[in-house]
């Protein structure tokens, strides 16, 4: 009887620490280090190597290190440009700018798009060089590539052209058209970074 019941709470014991055991390995399995990421982090790589990121108005940008910001320009009541430069006194300096119209936008960025094409197809003072609407960072925009005649010298700019609740915006990096190439990559980076932080 005492050899019985030995064997039986023997048998028991085993049984608990099998399940003691089982559930330990089920919550390792379970378990993770560290708070979960949240699904509003932004998720972006930081930026290039010498490029620094800027925030505006619900924006971000990626910039050249070595641009600063300069006055807005008061030559438009319907435009709020913020101004970025490399170098104010070098005559063709590379300059980055991006305007918010203040007039909503009742319009998709599709035609916004297609109707600063056709009107910078119609200037004799511009040139467009190559254009395509396409989506990115889930907005569709619009980027032109133009030549402008100026007084002062030609000079390349990349646009890009969109909509976004009733606001229609306008990124340009420009430069002098002898330096385009050497900034073309500069300004497809800009251009891609540029990202909504806020809804």
């Amino acid at each position: 009887m005492s050899t019985a019941m030995g064997n039986a709470r023997g048998r028991a014991r085993l049984a608990f620490a099998a399940v003691m055991l089982l559930g330990t390995g089920l919550a390792c399995k379970g378990h993770t280090t560290g708070p979960a990421p949240s699904a509003s982090a932004d998720q972006r790589p930081a930026p290039p190597s010498g490029f620094r990121r800027i925030e505006v108005e619900g924006w971000s940008l990626d910039l050249p290190t070595d641009f600063q910001p300069v006055p807005r320009s008061p030559d438009s009541m319907n435009l709020t440009w913020l101004v970025y430069e490399q170098n104010d006194q070098a005559k063709g300096s590379p300059r980055v700018m991006f305007a918010r119209h203040t007039k909503p936008a009742d319009y998709p960025s599709r035609v916004f798009g297609l109707t600063a094409l056709n009107g910078l197809n119609r200037a004799r003072d511009k040139r467009v060089l190559a254009s395509r609407q396409h989506l990115a960072s889930g907005l569709e925009v619009t980027d032109i590539e133009v030549l402008i005649h100026r007084s002062r010298g030609k000079r390349v700019q990349w646009r890009r052209l969109f909509v976004h609740s009733h606001v229609a915006y306008t990124l340009i990096y420009s430069v002098a058209e002898t330096e385009a190439q050497r900034h073309r990559h500069n300004a497809e980076t800009v251009l891609q970074s540029l990202h909504r932080t806020q809804q």
